[in-house]
């Protein structure tokens, strides 16, 4: 009895104390009896964290459920699933509940499944840590991150975060990556000691230095010769500062390209020292002042002139202090008026001077201010006590004037005799005067270097004879210098306010590149005129090819509906319909090889060919058209038949060949045609000889232009594009030959072409074309696939195969296609139409060559274009035949492979 009462107060103690945990506990804990689901419950902390009382959520069986996150709800059904099945520890996982003002409270929840046992499940205990506050503190760093990296990557200079110690750059934004030539994928393993000129002088190799000082708390600022990833260097400016990322000490760097900058500086300078050498140089007391008069700046002449020297005028004195008290109030009004208003002020007036003698001078000022500062210069010419004239002083002012200014013209100063007084560095630089002669400033010296240059030296000197005699003459010309520089040359008379003459001035402007830039655009518009004329007269010409055939055909098709017809008027409709319809696809054909040509896109297929077998093919195909008009047709093939084979692409002979008899037939009345070759040591040298209209001599060379038959006036009416001789044209020198023709207007023309005699042949099969053989009864009865997704020409092939087929199956796309065949392994013949929906006819065809081999396959398709054929036997096909398909040549395919 004792012991039962002490295990009593035991249980009683524990429970005390389990119920202390779970209501004072700052996790929200979850029990459910797996065995008596009905005994769930939940402690206080649980409801408080979600903002609800007890009492207002069901007490069913499982009501936590109603409150969860539903996806989070499913994971935790899931790893309950699978800790149950998997005796396991404790486990963890994130879940999200609805607080009851609709808000996410985030929580990190530990199961524990409590077993009997025989290890099976019980009950279930979870804690519910809250990390709401966790959470939201995530997404804001999360954001603050992204906010970062947007700022970092939209800094336009180069900016990297460096590992201090190893110098390993860790991080930089897009500007690095794009200034350097780098990508992202480069970073790992990539130093600040890559990015460096390892060449460089001692000074640049010092970044590494720079680094170490830079982690020590310092800010550094430094030039830095750096390398891009292809090698190229250039000199950057960089700043480094030691920064703190997350907790770690970094090295940030700030690199700026200053490459530009520099080379502006050395400009700069080098438009500094010029500017020094003329300032100084000039000969007359010059001064530069700031807006309140203070003298910054002044020649050795100005010092002498005032008495002081220079170290106790610049900065330290007004050039208001040598202005003598009964001027001054005229002079500083003329400042004022000069900043407020340039065009109403005087540039040139005298006043007194006061010398550190306290003697007075009478001066002549020349002031202007200094563009786009508030800085005036002023040249100071001392006339006390001097004879000295207006025309002296005008002159003296305009030479400085010139001396001061920079321009973009070559400056020539000549006095009343003709004689060189001065020139400008531009004027040197345009006429290639060295340097020594620049500072003798001597007209003589100066002259023995222009006049060699020019093309006409004779009227350059009468020109300024002329000139001279006319002094107050303006004049504007160019002259063409021996090396073909052309230069534009002005000359004005200089004169005083009394219209008196002192000397000339001229300038030249080098305008080589705008008188070629003026040539080329002339060029070009009259190319565009020439070449928009023959678009158009093409276009028109186009409309009356395409429309005329397509006249015949709807034309005579809509006078097939009529039920009088007799069977000799259907026939000779059909005829004419079929007639216009070859003339369409010849039209569409030419349009097609020339838009190849003309991107670049047309290949050679080189192949061993006969060339006696290429001449008979060509001569018995246009045979019948030539006996329709009852001339004579003859050919000459002089080699025998194995010196006759040679390496070259056999559907550009043909398609030369046959333009040009077909032109011969067609410009052809009366008389005869005849075509062959003769070997002329490595060439083959092909003719086409006919009695036609001939081609006028100033139209033979334009015949061979892109729709040059659009342009030949008053022509006779014959039918084509204007294609074919270019299309030729462009064939024969892609092999390696030329073409011209010989003719004479109304006599006839010889057209001749040259090909490489090339007899370096490769075994391989011959593939010469096939005649038409018309309807063959030998054919043995086949089971054929017709595979075209066209209803049409599904229609057509279908009449056409019924005269061999025992049996016809049909497809609509290739993958359909492929399924057929799959189910039918005793297919004969799959007529395979190559541009499909869903699989093309060459991905088709290799599909089922990869389990039926023996299947005759015959690509079919409406492309036409040179190279198609190669493309469908890579593919897998036998055979190749373009549409629209002619009949004959069809049933002569099927002759080849299935004749009895």
């Amino acid at each position: 009895m004792y012991l039962k009462k002490e295990l009593y107060e035991l249980i009683r103690t524990h429970e005390s104390i389990f119920d202390f945990i779970q209501e004072n506990a700052w996790d929200g804990i979850w029990y459910w009896d797996l065995e008596y689901p009905e005994n769930e419950w939940m402690n206080a902390r649980f409801w408080k964290v979600l903002g609800y009382n007890p009492d207002e959520i069901s007490h069913k069986s499982s009501a936590w459920q109603s409150i969860i996150n539903q996806d989070d709800l499913k994971l935790a059904l899931d790893n309950f699933t699978k800790h149950s099945e998997n005796p396991d520890h404790p486990y963890d996982q994130i879940v999200r509940y609805t607080h009851k003002n609709g808000s996410i409270v985030w929580t990190r929840c530990r199961t524990m499944i409590i077993r009997d046992k025989n290890d099976k499940p019980i009950r279930v205990l979870r804690a519910h840590h809250e990390i709401t506050e966790l959470k939201q503190a995530e997404e804001q760093l999360a954001q603050s991150e992204k906010t970062y990296r947007e700022i970092f990557n939209c800094i336009v200079d180069s900016l990297f975060i460096i590992e201090i110690g190893t110098g390993a750059i860790l991080d930089v934004n897009n500007s690095m990556l794009k200034n350097f030539g780098y990508d992202r994928d480069d970073l790992p393993g990539l130093t600040v000691a890559d990015l460096s000129n390892q060449e460089a002088p001692p000074k640049d190799k010092h970044i590494v230095a720079h680094i170490k000082r830079a982690s020590k708390g310092k800010t550094v600022v430094c030039e830095w010769l750096c390398r891009k990833k292809s090698g190229d260097l250039f000199r950057s400016e960089i700043i480094l500062q030691r920064v703190n990322i997350g907790g770690f000490d970094r090295i940030m760097a700030i690199v700026r390209d200053n490459t530009e900058r520099k080379k502006a500086e050395e400009a700069l300078h080098k438009s500094e020292e010029r500017y020094k050498a003329v300032f100084e140089n000039t000969g007359t007391a010059t001064c530069i002042h700031e807006k309140d008069g203070t003298i910054s700046l002044a020649n050795d002449k100005f010092a002498e002139l005032s008495g002081y020297p220079l170290d106790e005028i610049l900065n330290k004195k007004k050039w208001m202090d040598f202005v003598v008290p009964e001027d001054l109030s005229w002079t500083l009004a003329q400042q004022e008026l000069r900043l407020k208003n340039r065009e109403h002020a005087l540039k040139e007036f005298d006043f007194r001077f006061i010398c550190a003698d306290k003697e007075i001078r009478k001066i002549s000022l020349h002031i202007d201010m200094i563009a786009d500062t508030d800085r005036s210069v002023a040249s100071l010419l001392d006339i006390t006590g001097r004879e000295q004239t207006l025309n002296e002083l005008k002159f003296q002012n305009v030479l400085l004037k010139i001396q001061q200014e920079v321009s973009l013209d070559g400056i020539l100063i000549v006095d009343e005799n003709d004689t060189i007084i001065s020139f400008n560095q531009r004027f040197a630089d345009i006429w290639e005067i060295p340097e020594n002669i620049m500072a003798l400033q001597s007209g003589e010296k100066a002259l023995q270097y222009v006049i060699p240059k020019l093309s006409n030296p004779h009227e350059f000197v009468q020109r300024i004879r002329d000139l001279f005699k006319n002094k107050h003459k303006e004049s504007l010309e160019e002259i063409t210098l021996t090396d073909g520089r052309i230069l534009e040359r002005y000359s004005a008379p200089m004169v005083d306010s009394d219209d008196i003459y002192f000397g000339r001035i001229w300038y030249y402007r080098d305008i080589t590149e705008k008188k070629q830039t003026e040539i080329e655009l002339t060029k070009a518009k009259e190319k565009a005129e020439e070449s928009d004329r023959l678009k158009s007269a093409f276009l028109a010409n186009m409309s009356h090819e395409i429309r005329t055939p397509m006249n015949g055909i709807l034309g005579f098709a809509d006078l097939l509906k009529k039920s009088d017809l007799t069977g000799e008027e259907q026939q000779q409709y059909i005829t004419i319909i079929n007639n216009s319809g070859e003339r369409m696809l010849n039209i569409i054909n030419d349009i097609v090889d020339i838009s190849q040509i003309e991107a670049g896109l047309m290949d050679l297929n080189m192949s061993e060919s006969n060339i006696n077998e290429m001449i008979e093919f060509v001569y018995t195909f246009l045979k019948p058209e030539a006996e329709r008009k009852n001339i004579t047709f003859s050919y000459k093939p002089p080699l025998p038949a194995k010196e006759a084979i040679i390496k070259t692409d056999p559907e550009k002979i043909y398609a030369v060949l046959t333009n040009l008899v077909k032109n011969a037939i067609k410009y052809t009345e009366k008389g005869g045609i005849e075509f062959g070759y003769v070997l002329k040591r490595d060439l083959l040298e092909f003719y086409v000889k006919d009695t036609g209209i001939g081609v006028p001599k100033k139209r033979q060379e334009a015949i061979f232009e892109r729709f040059i038959q659009a342009d030949i006036e008053d022509r006779m009416a014959y039918q084509g594009a204007g294609l074919g001789l270019s299309i030729a044209k462009a064939y024969v020198e892609m092999l390696g030959g030329k073409i011209w023709v010989e003719s004479k207007e109304g006599s006839g023309s010889t057209f001749y072409f040259t090909l490489p005699y090339d007899t370096e042949l490769e075994k391989q099969t011959i593939d010469t074309p096939l005649a038409g053989s018309g309807r063959n009864e030998n054919i043995r009865n086949i089971k054929t696939l017709i595979v075209d997704d066209d209803e049409a020409s599904e229609l057509f092939l279908d009449e056409i195969a019924k005269i061999f087929s025992k049996e016809t199956l049909k497809a609509r796309t290739g993958v359909e296609a492929v399924e057929v065949c799959r189910d039918n392994p005793d297919i004969d013949l799959i007529l395979m139409d190559i541009r499909m929906p869903e699989m093309d006819g060459y991905e088709a065809t290799q599909q089922i060559r990869k389990f039926n081999k023996e299947v005759i396959i015959i690509a079919q398709t409406a492309y036409g274009l040179s190279g198609d054929r190669e493309k469908a036997i890579q593919a897998g096909c036998d055979d190749y035949i373009p549409k629209p398909i002619d009949n004959d040549k069809l049933l002569a395919l099927i002759q080849k492979y299935f004749g009895r």
